[in-house]
């Protein structure tokens, strides 16, 4: 179900964290080609196709080679990994030279500010960043940095985090981790003194309220705090304590045009696989969400998700949760 803003408002009432996860769950950064686009064609084909959900949407097909066009979506069903376009290629890209698939820059930078200014016209921070289906690279982190001060899902990984880097955070999905495999990532977050976050979705049906409880007592077994995103990393020192609130977006940029010459994607973006790269984040205590307006209708962004970062505590400081 979506989110009222109600709903918001309970959490933020009990201190919960909401992060922005885009307006209308667009992906902020690049998919690779899996096939050269040709001079006339009106088909992409690429590893996923969330950029092809919206119909009039602008994206950009950039590669290596210097060669770069604009296109827009149509307005059908995307097929299996083929984005439909509404106007004939211009010219050629090549898959062999990185050839990718992007949102504009100035597109991304509103819809980046919409989510943001949104949540807090709610009464919420919208300190942090959750990337939508974990299509996260290095252009997209440097447009991210410019409106929140972390990526909640920035590496998916173990979800220890030891040398914090806030657009880089590491975060695992955890549903379907036993006990022992929880208590165990816990232990090693202790012993590292690390943030540990763990993320999962509202619909999987292995996310139960006793998995959530598991994940709460191997925090509590081996004295980690269980506290929002921003406060463990204001806490590593990678972020500053300010609340941020106030801040305001910068100013959007004119269009420039897709030019990939001085821009690299993200290696981790181009070798994870489909299944660990297209999840989105959520763990227990810092709540994520776009309100009601700002969700899609398909299941997978109409639930909400929260990032739960967890750091040790020090010995005279009591436990929390």
């Amino acid at each position: 179900d979506y989110l009222a803003e109600e709903d918001l408002q309970e959490f933020l009432d009990a201190d919960w964290e909401i992060l922005s996860h885009m307006h209308y769950h667009r992906p902020v950064g690049q998919r690779a080609l899996t096939e050269d686009v040709e001079e006339g064609d009106t088909e992409l084909e690429v590893v996923s196709t969330f950029h092809g959900r919206f119909e009039g949407d602008p994206l950009e097909v950039v590669d290596d080679d210097g060669n770069a066009i604009r296109v827009t979506v149509e307005g059908r069903d995307v097929g299996d990994d083929v984005i439909y376009i509404k106007e004939p290629a211009s010219e050629s890209i090549s898959a062999d030279a990185d050839g990718r698939v992007r949102f504009p820059e100035s597109f991304l930078r509103e819809k980046l500010r919409t989510s943001k200014e949104e949540l807090q016209e709610l009464g919420g921070q919208a300190r942090g960043f959750i990337a939508p289906f974990g299509v996260y690279d290095e252009w997209a982190a440097d447009l991210v940095s410019d409106y929140y001060e972390a990526c909640g899902n920035g590496r998916l990984g173990t979800g220890i985090n030891v040398d914090v880097e806030p657009y880089w955070v590491n975060r695992t999905q955890y549903d379907d981790l036993s006990a022992e495999e929880l208590d165990s990532l816990a232990e090693e977050a202790a012993e590292e003194d690390a943030i540990l976050v763990l993320g999962s979705h509202s619909w999987e049906e292995d996310l139960t309220e006793s998995k959530i409880r598991e994940a709460i007592n191997a925090a509590r077994d081996h004295g980690l705090e269980i506290t929002t995103l921003h406060e463990a990393l204001v806490s590593a020192g990678a972020v500053e304590g300010s609340d941020g609130a106030d801040e305001e977006s910068p100013d959007e940029t004119d269009e420039e045009s897709p030019d990939k010459s001085d821009e690299e994607s993200s290696d981790e973006s181009d070798e994870e696989s489909s299944d660990e790269s297209d999840e989105e984040s959520s763990d227990e205590s810092d709540e994520e969400s776009s309100d009601e307006s700002d969700e899609e209708s398909s299941d997978e962004s109409d639930e909400e998700s929260s990032d739960e970062g967890t750091r040790e505590e020090s010995p005279e400081e009591p436990k929390s949760c």
